[in-house]
């Protein structure tokens, strides 16, 4: 428990970035008989090649990705620290009645739900990632100080108040105790 308590209190102290690896390959911007995955599903070659420029070897996420006649994929992809490029690539599923219910994973047969084996259209955004937030060692503590006299507040009877010191301390005794209270290790 000691470990993890300053290991959070190290990572909120220090600038925190993550940066996150793409998996997804959305492939060129138009052509059928290639293999797409995106980080909300995939457009694969199924195994009769895609016959007529189609394929039964789809799969997506969320219903969110549908609009209309249209099904969106998307792929983030980090150009440098400070930009994420956003593919956008939309297939044409007018030909399908009902599109099925997300999270949908066709099948590499050819039988099955056909849609398209190339996007009708790709739209590319470039996004401005913020710069990461840091915390001074002072201001985490505070806040940790902050939230456990909330806790021990709320936790007393509502009958009785907190009772001031000898010395007057008041809610800074009551302060000192929680923290005192709760990791004791940190003062030795």
């Amino acid at each position: 428990m000691k470990t993890i308590f300053l290991g959070m209190m190290m990572a909120l102290a220090g600038a925190v970035q993550f940066t996150v690896v793409a998996q997804s390959d959305p492939g060129p911007p138009t052509g059928g008989g290639v293999n797409r995955s995106y980080d909300d599903g995939f457009v694969y070659v199924d195994s009769t090649g895609d016959a007529f420029g189609y394929t039964s070897f789809w799969g997506y996420q969320d219903s969110s990705q549908v609009a209309g006649s249209f099904l969106s994929f998307h792929s983030e992809s980090y150009l440098d620290a400070n930009t994420m490029q956003l593919i956008t690539d939309s297939y044409d599923i007018s030909g399908l009645f009902f599109p099925p219910p997300a999270p949908y994973s066709g099948s590499p047969s050819g039988f099955g739900p056909v849609i398209p084996d190339a996007p009708s259209s790709r739209t590319i955004e470039d996004i401005a990632v913020p710069e990461p937030t840091s915390f001074s060692m002072l201001t985490v503590a505070a806040l940790i100080l902050i939230g456990r006299v909330c806790i021990e507040r709320k936790k007393s009877p509502p009958n009785k108040s907190l009772q001031a010191t000898r010395d007057g301390a008041g809610s800074s005794a009551v302060a000192v105790h929680v923290i005192r209270s709760r990791v004791p290790e940190l003062w030795r």
